[in-house]
């Protein structure tokens, strides 16, 4: 879901339920809560800074445009490979890596952003 459109979601229920959104300031810290991790986090200062609602909604649309456009170069900076090699490895090369284990590198304390479903943003 993106920013235009949660915000769209958000403004629907809002009507539904005024007494939670009383003041600007507690709809855009319900908005910021709702938005999806990486945004959110970017979002923090706003829930202090911004003066009104549509401020702190167009602030989190130029972190979305930013996210996607940096994704979209990282994308087009990756080598491609030629399309006859599948990405698969022949046995010789999967015999020379029998044995590894891969493990990301984890954090000592990862970053917490809520109960999320993974599926953009959480809602009202």
């Amino acid at each position: 879901m993106t920013v235009s459109q949660y915000e769209v979601r958000f403004s629907e229920l809002a009507q539904y339920a005024p007494w939670m959104v009383p003041t600007d300031w507690e709809r855009i810290r319900r908005f910021v809560d709702g938005l999806n991790c990486p945004i959110r986090i970017m979002m923090a200062r706003e829930r202090i800074l911004s003066h009104t609602f549509e401020d702190a909604v167009d602030v989190a649309r130029d972190i979305e445009t930013d996210r996607r456009l940096e994704r979209e170069e990282r994308e087009a900076k990756r080598p491609r490979g030629s399309a006859s090699h599948s990405g698969a490895l022949s046995r010789g090369q999967f015999q020379q890596s029998r044995g590894r284990s891969y493990r990301p590198h984890q954090s000592a304390r990862p970053e917490y952003c809520g109960p999320s479903s993974g599926h953009g943003h959480q809602g009202f």
